[in-house]
């Protein structure tokens, strides 16, 4: 048991987002679960996030001068591409405040370009 007390189990890999009616009998549908109670309901996490085709490839918003974005805003789910992304719109953050050309790489050249260009 995960908790104490009382003795809780957290199911590992059965994040739902269905209702609450639904979620005790899908539980019960698992081995050795067939009597259990559920203390707190399952929810899912939905975010916003900014359509690609609003920030340009320096990872700039095309309608706030100034203001770059970086993973889940952008729509990113993986920690390595969130954090290229962070890494370019750090730089051209700084870039932009000394007024120096804004870094953009080229997705045939560039792994963190490559996941730049599929956002």
């Amino acid at each position: 048991a995960e908790g104490f007390p009382p003795p809780e189990i957290y199911v590992q890999g059965l994040s739902t987002g269905l209702p609450e009616r639904l979620q005790l009998p899908l539980l019960r549908t698992l081995p050795g679960m067939e009597n259990c109670r559920m203390l707190r309901n399952a929810y899912a996490v939905e975010y916003d996030y900014l359509p690609a085709h609003q920030c340009t490839s320096s990872l700039e918003t095309k309608k706030i001068s100034g203001l770059f974005l970086s993973g889940q805003i952008n729509g990113t789910t993986g920690y390595e591409e969130a954090g290229a992304q962070g890494i370019i719109a750090g730089i051209n953050a700084a870039r932009k405040v000394r007024g120096e050309t804004l870094v953009t790489l080229p997705r045939e050249s560039s792994y963190i370009g490559t996941l730049i260009d599929d956002l």
